[in-house]
């Protein structure tokens, strides 16, 4: 925990993490939620913060487009 990671499309989250920050990100979580269509991610900004941005991201979901850095906050079976 505590590590900045980068992401990238294509690649599976590897642990729960906080975007801190990214470019045009889009997640696919259907392996957790069954939700086919991708979610769009962002990290917290302060124009963005009243619009409810989505800055967590899930172990084990696929980034689909975009790029960032994340925290891990959470690994093994703390996810």
């Amino acid at each position: 925990m505590g590590d900045v990671i980068l992401i990238e499309s294509g690649k599976t989250i590897p642990a729960d993490c906080i975007l801190i920050c990214s470019t045009d990100m889009t997640v696919n979580e259907s392996t957790l939620t069954g939700e086919t269509d991708c979610s769009h991610k962002s990290h917290v900004t302060p124009e963005n913060y009243d619009h409810n941005p989505q800055p967590f991201i899930l172990q084990s979901t696929l980034v689909e487009t975009g790029e960032g850095r994340a925290l891990v906050c959470a690994v093994g079976e703390h996810t």
